[in-house]
């Protein structure tokens, strides 16, 4: 078993592998098995579940299940053995999963993109994601509406309010703004980064420009 509890020693993934290697018949893990793993022996590789990443609040949630899946089919038949992928899903027709199982990755980018162009996503704008976090979801929530309401008067494009999944046990609530210039969307930041620092201390604020992830 590959997994981050499996593997919080010291060596413990060059352990694992090398006992693998040596006689090991089957490897389950999490993605961490997906990337790298190089065995000549692998003949079979097997995704449970594959749907489940498609469903994230996320805009390159069909980009990192692609990838992810992409990367997981390449462990099969790596050596001189003829190799098998089964992949689990509900969706069977998704263009996630046809680009897969058609290994066409022009077709996944085209769809792709013309989703992204269509839901203004990047790399079609610049794009801001901004996350008050306080022990008090109405707080958070309260100060992330305010500064969506004075964006909009502003006329800036801003999106939400939205709760993320709590860390730490504190609440997360994000808010979104796009700008087609990277200046203006940095102006706009600072300017959020510095009046929250002079009136709302006791929440904090995590700006993250240009995201790679939404659902963190």
């Amino acid at each position: 078993r590959m997994d981050a509890d499996s593997t919080r020693t010291k060596n413990a993934h060059e352990i694992l592998l090398n006992d693998f290697e040596e006689d090991g018949d089957i490897l389950i893990g999490t993605q961490m098995v997906a990337k790298g793993l190089d065995f000549e022996k692998v003949t079979l590789v097997g995704v449970l579940q594959a749907d489940a990443a498609l469903v994230r609040a996320d805009y390159r949630a069909a980009e990192t299940t692609y990838q992810m899946l992409e990367q997981a089919s390449g462990r099969a038949g790596r050596g001189r053995y003829p190799g098998e992928v089964y992949i689990q899903s509900y969706n069977p027709e998704h263009y996630v999963m046809q680009s897969i199982v058609h290994h066409n990755y022009l077709a996944f980018f085209k769809r792709e993109m013309n989703y992204r162009h269509l839901g203004t996503y990047p790399p079609y704008i610049y794009m801001a994601s901004l996350v008050f976090i306080h022990e008090d979801p109405t707080l958070a929530y309260s100060i992330a509406d305010q500064w969506v309401k004075t964006l909009r008067e502003q006329g800036v494009n801003v999106f939400g309010p939205l709760e993320l999944s709590m860390r730490q046990k504190k609440s997360r609530i994000r808010i979104l703004i796009k700008d087609k210039s990277i200046e203006n969307l940095r102006n706009t930041c600072w300017q959020v980064a510095k009046k929250h620092h002079e009136k709302s201390r006791q929440v904090k604020l995590e700006i993250n420009v240009n995201p790679m992830m939404l659902e963190e």
